[in-house]
């Protein structure tokens, strides 16, 4: 293989590791040094620089360079309190700033006192939840299964489901948590496919926790 050659595959070789890569402006900035050599490769060919691609990989860099100028003016608008920015560090990390910006719009904070029942077994569940600070109690048929804390979601399950609660779910110490109204986060998500993805991955992520913490609570109690 010669040098030119090498150089080629290199350029085919980033661009196909931006595919990868979720954030955008990481993303764009790979296809940007993937252009910029292939422009290099197109240049040097023995039968003398190939204009028009090199032409069109250049749009396309400058394409690429615009969006992360904009992406980067429109991340400089987002401001998230010290709540909300532990909010995403903690649970929401798949999304960007700005996605995270338009999923916090449309929630609402909400406290908790002891006793109050956020879910019943049986019953719609008509938000999503996720508790920024407290503990709660998940009971089926009257029995306790299952404790949640900081960064556990509720609802989850009857979201992707559409179904009724599979538990009851209660505060056992004060509890504050944000909820999003199931049609809203929704609407919120078929407009935004790359939000729908990160929010999969965060159901994902949730579910196993709590399939792991049931297997150990049963093994611990065998």
């Amino acid at each position: 293989m010669t040098i030119l050659e090498a150089i080629g595959h290199l350029s085919f070789a980033i661009g196909a590791v931006s595919y990868w890569i979720r954030d955008e402006i990481w993303l764009r900035s790979l296809l940007i040094l993937s252009f910029a050599t292939g422009i290099f490769y197109n240049a040097l060919p023995p039968v003398g620089p190939l204009w028009l691609v090199m032409f069109w990989l250049a749009v396309y860099a400058c394409i690429n360079a615009f969006r992360i100028a904009t992406s980067l003016a429109e991340r400089r608008g987002v401001r998230l309190n010290e709540e909300e920015a532990e909010l995403r560090d903690t649970v929401f990390p798949e999304f960007t700033p700005v996605e995270f910006a338009k999923l916090i719009r449309i929630g609402s904070w909400a406290e908790a006192a002891p006793g109050a029942t956020l879910t019943r077994q049986g019953e719609p569940v008509p938000t999503v939840m996720v508790v920024q600070n407290g503990h709660l109690a998940v009971e089926i048929d009257g029995q306790s299964v299952n404790t949640l804390k900081d960064g556990a979601i509720v609802g989850e399950m009857s979201f992707i489901g559409g179904r009724p609660a599979t538990a009851t779910v209660r505060a056992v110490a004060p509890t504050r948590y944000i909820a999003w109204p199931q049609p809203a986060l929704r609407a919120l998500l078929a407009r935004n496919p790359s939000m729908l993805s990160a929010m999969r991955s965060v159901f994902s992520a949730e579910l196993t926790r709590k399939l792991i913490q049931g297997d150990a609570r049963q093994g611990a109690t065998a």
